[in-house]
């Protein structure tokens, strides 16, 4: 089989510099606990909608970005982020044959994985962050997941992503 040419990479680094941005927002008081994982959520969509063309490299490059955008220390978000993208390929046939719905419950052990992960390397790098409330953005996330899914699915078939 052949590998479809690549087209519409534009659309991947918009995603991703949108999600960067949606990062940046300060919420107010409790709901700062509760900020969605929103450029890991667009990883997991990218490796799990073209797993041919981005992988684990694309989501480490990624977490190197933001390694350099939280000011972490260099790597951290990396390996986080090709571990996600890492469960997402491993997975990725079983994960999109089901609705986006459902999707969600395999996004929520992801992002709870992913965001222990996260946690025992900022406490290794004596960055120590709240236990409990560390994991609250995982369930945010995948309440999310349907509506991101489908908003990145829009537009990667219209822009015709490959």
């Amino acid at each position: 089989m052949e590998t479809p040419k690549a087209q519409g990479q534009w659309v991947v680094i918009a995603t991703l510099v949108v999600a960067f941005l949606l990062r940046t927002i300060p919420l107010p008081g409790p709901l700062a606990y509760a900020a969605p994982e929103w450029v890991a959520l667009v990883v997991i969509y990218w490796v799990l909608a073209l797993p041919y063309r981005l992988g684990i490299f694309f989501a480490f490059v990624v977490g190197l970005f933001a390694d350099a955008h939280e000011g972490a220390p260099l790597g951290m978000h990396a390996l986080c982020f090709s571990l996600l993208a890492f469960m997402v390929m491993v997975l990725y046939q079983r994960i999109r044959v089901y609705p986006p719905v459902q999707q969600a419950g395999t996004v929520l052990v992801m992002m709870l994985l992913f965001l222990f992960f996260k946690f025992t390397l900022r406490n290794l790098f004596g960055m120590p962050g709240e236990a409990p409330l560390y994991l609250i953005p995982a369930f945010t996330s995948a309440l999310l997941w349907p509506l991101i899914y489908l908003m990145l699915r829009s537009l990667r078939i219209r822009f015709r992503v490959k």
